[in-house]
């Protein structure tokens, strides 16, 4: 949607026979340049990754030297943009593939686009059969990608619903971050906002009741919110704005890192009491158990003895009715 109306507004995609087109997922159109998914996506697989399963990348990877081929190929592609002053592209992939690109293009400016994790979470797993899990788990990795990657950068975060709540000042916003101008008429550009095509929408109660997303994702996405409704300065410098709800995210950012780790701490310290308290129990329960039976063991040993007792004096009667007391009958009858 957002690729589409600045389209409108003049930011060329490149020609439209390299742009992906509808499908029943999407009515309106990807607006993807197809070069720069098949680079993407080449790119991805050599990191032994896919958009869905994100590749674990050690700091430094754009750097190295077994990439030159990828960015040779994308060299030739930007320079098939040199004569338009006004270009970008949109292509998902490059959210997670950023310091690539930021290599092979200074000054890149970003339009960040943000959406709640449940609408994102369920469109995902309508159309590629993921579970809600897991596609929020994506959406969190992308936006935060989006957030860290993009640091010391120029960058404007856009919200999906604002296009629908107030799409005059949200259009106005990213139109200008890009330097072009409005079409005299806005039937044009709101030809790209059609609530119709808004399959999924939900409200923020439905988010905060959904369990399957996490607490963490909640907040972040909540927060992210806030930040940009708190830091925006009503009839001020919109670049001022911009600047502010730019720094604002990243200590968001930092922020919510911090959580995570804490809230991991939290987790292993619960997972340590929680075993510390069985092997307590169990230790406790062994110990009773051993002392039933040492208890058990001496009751036993106690009886043993009686009849060990009870025994031997039974056998010493028989021996004396047997063999002792007739030799004295005998002795006081022949010797009296």
């Amino acid at each position: 949607m957002v690729a589409d109306l600045l389209r409108r507004c003049g930011l060329f995609l490149g020609p439209d026979n390299k742009l992906m087109g509808a499908n029943d997922s999407n009515l309106m159109g990807h607006f993807e340049h197809r070069e720069f998914l098949e680079i993407n996506q080449a790119l991805l697989k050599y990191l032994g990754g896919s958009w869905e399963n994100p590749p674990v990348s050690r700091p430094g990877w754009e750097e190295d030297p077994a990439l030159n081929n990828f960015a040779r190929e994308a060299q030739l592609l930007l320079e098939t943009f040199a004569d338009s002053s006004h270009w970008g592209w949109k292509e998902p992939r490059t959210t997670i593939l950023l310091p690539f690109w930021k290599r092979l293009i200074p000054n890149l400016h970003f339009i960040i686009c943000i959406r709640n994790p449940l609408e994102v979470a369920r469109s995902i797993a309508k159309r590629d059969g993921l579970s809600l899990s897991a596609a929020a788990y994506l959406w969190n990795l992308y936006t935060k990608a989006a957030i860290r990657d993009t640091a010391n950068c120029r960058r404007v975060l856009t919200f999906y619903e604002n296009y629908f709540d107030n799409p005059r000042e949200e259009v106005n916003k990213v139109v200008n971050f890009c330097d072009l101008k409005m079409p005299t008429e806005w039937s044009l550009v709101e030809q790209s906002i059609s609530a119709n095509l808004r399959n999924q929408a939900t409200n923020v109660s439905e988010l905060l009741d959904e369990t399957l997303i996490p607490t963490e994702y909640k907040l972040w996405y909540l927060a992210l919110r806030a930040v940009a409704h708190d830091e925006a300065i009503p009839g001020g410098d919109e670049r001022i704005t911009m600047d502010r709800i730019s720094i604002a995210a990243e200590k968001l950012l930092r922020l919510m890192h911090i959580f995570s780790t804490e809230q991991e701490v939290a987790r292993l310290q619960d997972a340590i009491a929680r075993k510390d308290q069985e092997w307590s129990t169990r230790i406790v329960h062994e110990l009773a158990c051993k002392d039933r039976r040492i208890s058990e063991l001496k009751r036993d040993n106690d009886r043993l003895q009686l009849f060990s007792d009870a025994v031997r004096e039974t056998r010493l009667y028989r021996i004396y009715h047997r063999f002792i007391r007739p030799l004295r009958g005998y002795g006081a009858n022949k010797y009296p």
